[in-house]
């Protein structure tokens, strides 16, 4: 009996083997090596293998892409409003960079504008506005390409004013935003002098003749960050009382000191500015700007309503087709002193519209003069090279 049941135990357990050896077989995943952990660590090899195959492919996808064409698409907001500031044409930039792109072996993304050292070493600036700025005010210094200045008094918000530091201010690093704005303020009223801002000045800054006046606000706020960048922060000068002893000096028992006045006058004005936020990019300028013009100056049918309503508005158009100059001159032939792409249809149709228009016509040609004096004798003051036959 012992027997019997000894030999039935044995059944069982060979059974229970065979059914478990059934299972194992049944459920394993295949194309998996059977003599591998319980984990099947061979699975998770495959898929961390081609992950790595992933983003090998784009790594070299990215180091493909990432060229001056690349950044010329990714910053051409960030390009078309700082030619604008410095009074250049969008497409000659954008072409000057290429060009000397072509005759480079190195790109930096920091420097589209190839700007070089004295040993003929490419320049790394700090980021890519600070190497724009740069490369526009070599072009002023060199003169390659055609600038056209234009003086635009501002008569807008002291808000915009002081995004303007804000955004600059996280392109100088070394400034520190509170005190640019405090300072500012302190000079300029909290930006609401209007004698200040109509020379687009709002630092203070002096020159022989008076207060420096400065071709537009957004060239004007420039100025004072990067002045306070190069001329103060660079060499050290980075607190109230050693800004203002060069600043705004005084002196006291024969010592030169920051004037106490100017040095309370910014303290107040920090304790406005210490809070506010300071990661301002340039979609922020340009949302700000917009929102101060009442329309989006970088769309061509929101730029048409707002020339038909007012052609003063013509002046911040950013992209200034023929068909909006047209509808500009076609409201007041004085427009075209804001017009960019002076052609010989858009200086027509201006003199047509208004006769004196032609003191604002860059090339007098003499079919346009003769349109001109035709229409009005008086206009004959107002051309630069007369002859009998005008």
């Amino acid at each position: 009996m012992e027997k019997d049941l000894s030999s039935l135990k044995i059944l069982n357990i060979i059974i229970c083997l065979l059914l478990l050896t059934v299972f194992v077989v049944l459920t394993r995943p295949k194309n998996v090596d059977a003599s591998t952990s319980d984990d099947y660590p061979s699975i998770k090899l495959g898929y961390e293998f081609k992950k790595l195959e992933f983003l090998v492919d784009v790594y070299q996808e990215e180091s493909i892409t990432y060229n001056l064409d690349y950044y010329l698409e990714e910053k051409k907001d960030t390009i078309a409003f700082f030619a604008k500031v410095f009074g250049y044409n969008y497409n000659d930039v954008i072409k000057d960079s290429q060009t000397k792109n072509e005759k480079e072996e190195v790109f930096l993304m920091t420097n589209i504008g190839f700007l070089k050292n004295k040993n003929n070493e490419l320049l790394n600036f700090e980021n890519f506005e600070y190497g724009l700025i740069e490369y526009f005010y070599n072009l002023n210094k060199t003169k390659t390409l055609k600038r056209t200045n234009k003086y635009i008094p501002y008569s807008g918000s002291a808000s915009y004013v002081e995004k303007l530091i804000m955004y600059y201010s996280n392109i100088y690093t070394n400034v520190d935003q509170t005190l640019m704005l405090s300072i500012g303020a302190a000079e300029s009223g909290y930006y609401k002098v209007k004698y200040m801002l109509k020379k687009n000045n709002v630092y203070g800054g002096m020159s022989t003749s008076g207060l420096i006046r400065h071709d537009n606000i957004e060239l004007g706020v420039l100025s004072y960050i990067r002045m306070m960048s190069k001329n103060y922060y660079a060499k050290g000068l980075t607190t109230k009382a050693a800004i203002g002893k060069v600043y705004c000096p005084v002196f006291e028992n024969g010592m030169k000191k920051a004037s106490s006045h100017w040095i309370n006058l910014v303290t107040t004005a920090e304790n406005k500015y210490q809070n506010y936020k300071n990661e301002i990019n340039i979609n922020d300028i340009i949302n700000k700007k917009k929102k101060m013009l009442g329309f989006d100056y970088t769309d061509e049918q929101s730029c048409l309503r707002a020339v038909k309503d007012n052609w003063n508005n013509i002046e911040f158009v950013e992209n200034q087709t023929e068909l909006i100059c047209l509808m500009a001159v076609n409201r007041c032939g004085r427009a075209l002193k804001f017009i960019h792409n002076q052609t010989p249809q858009i200086c027509e149709a201006a003199i047509q519209n208004s006769p004196n228009a032609i003191k604002y016509v860059k090339d007098q040609t003499p079919e346009l003069c003769i349109a001109a004096v035709s229409k009005s004798g008086m206009m004959l003051q107002y051309i630069e090279k007369q002859n009998r036959k005008i």
